[in-house]
């Protein structure tokens, strides 16, 4: 699950969830239908898994996601070691659409065990765990694309993203940065297809001359009603990327700034917003508004207090105006603390730059060494200065 406010996608429709009860009823349902071990029994088990993930119980959230994870297995006759990497001894012809689909299912399963590890304090399992998801994704797809299969469909490579996203963020919360840093750019990579071959090229050049030709002939009798129809959902797909990517150039640049690169941390919250407004067309966008607090505390640890100011206090009135805007009680409510804590983090700036402003005969980069420090502290004491990086993570939950 991902919020609206850290993946910025923004005028999403409201999901209106089933019961608890009903899907407890669900659950035994399918376990008289299929039996306890059957993947459908999975499913429902999963599907409880997130009613509590979501209500803020991720022990009993794991739970259930571990009694998914056996059922999954049950059914995956051919499954290696998920934190193997090794070669699977399976000829195309014993690789059907059905172990495909059991397999992708224990690598949800791993992922949601991931998250509600992350939230109980067990950071080590919840790595551990997010691993063996990525293993099992990244071998199913290369067993597709190498058998000449289809190239790997959006979809699949979007769930890969994620997946390392969240091992990213997970790593990161346990001091491993630069093993962060290598995921979220796995993850960045994992959103572009992978190159066609010399013989794909030659086919999809042939099939792009005749739906010219198609098109043509579609034109002259119907209008371009078909041409608009592709061109409007292609756009969406690109956003959608866009703002994905974007979330990833968020999460570098908070690893970047917890490693005590605070320019880099500037870079990627930078790109992020530039991402975030080309989609969104409003910097006072909620996600755009959560880049630029981000820049601000980059400012705020490189000693550019001026810039830190002028950051915060815009970002302020940003939040001031989206109040009166905003009717939703739970949305308002977040605005709420979003204002409250932008205006200490204003008065902490101020105090920050008047004790600099005492320190005349010291260098400009004191307070920034100080706020380095800070942060390096806090996370000794289990504390963190952008708990947006905790945020997001916490909502990484596969439906």
């Amino acid at each position: 699950m991902e919020s609206d406010a850290d993946s910025g996608s923004g005028g999403r429709s409201v999901e209106i969830l089933p019961s608890l009860e009903e899907l407890t009823r669900k659950l035994e349902e399918e376990k008289m239908k299929y039996g306890v071990d059957h993947f459908h029994t999975g499913l429902a088990h999963n599907a409880i898994g997130n009613f509590h993930f979501r209500g803020g119980n991720p022990d009993l959230a794991g739970r259930y996601y571990h009694a998914s994870l056996h059922c999954f297995q049950s059914s995956c006759s051919t499954l290696l070691e998920y934190g193997s990497d090794s070669s699977f001894d399976c000829g195309e012809s014993g690789f059907d659409q059905q172990k495909y689909c059991h397999q992708l299912n224990v690598a949800v399963a791993l992922s949601n065990i991931g998250a509600s590890l992350w939230r109980t304090g067990e950071l080590s399992d919840a790595v551990k765990s997010l691993e063996g998801s990525v293993a099992i994704r990244r071998r199913v797809q290369t067993m597709q694309y190498n058998f000449g299969k289809d190239p790997i469909p959006e979809k699949d490579r979007a769930d890969l993203s994620n997946t390392l996203y969240s091992l990213g963020l997970a790593r990161s919360l346990r001091g491993d940065y630069e093993d962060a840093l290598d995921a979220l750019d796995q993850a960045q990579n994992a959103l572009s297809p992978p190159p066609p071959s010399d013989a794909l090229e030659s086919v999809k050049s042939e099939l792009g001359r005749i739906k010219d030709v198609f098109t043509l002939t579609w034109k002259n009798r119907f209008g371009d009603v078909t041409d608009t129809a592709q061109k409007s959902i292609g756009k969406a797909q690109q956003d959608s990327i866009k703002i994905d990517l974007a979330r990833l150039e968020d999460a570098r640049g908070k690893v970047h700034l917890l490693r005590g690169d605070a320019d880099s941390a500037l870079a990627c919250h930078f790109r992020a917003i530039k991402s975030k407004v080309a989609v969104l067309g409003d910097s006072s966008h909620p996600s755009v508004l959560s880049s630029r607090t981000n820049v601000a505390a980059a400012y705020r640890a490189l000693g550019q207090w001026d810039e830190a100011l002028s950051s915060y206090r815009n970002i302020s009135s940003a939040q001031r105006l989206a109040q009166c805007r905003v009717y939703d009680i739970k949305m308002r409510r977040t605005l709420v603390l979003d204002f409250a804590a932008t205006t200490c983090a204003i008065e902490e700036v101020q105090r920050e730059q008047a004790k600099a402003g005492k320190r005349r005969g010291g260098s400009m980069g004191t307070m920034s060494e100080d706020f380095m420090t800070a942060i390096a502290e806090e996370r000794t004491d289990g504390k963190s200065p952008t708990r947006g990086l905790h945020k997001q993570l916490e909502d990484k939950v596969v439906l």
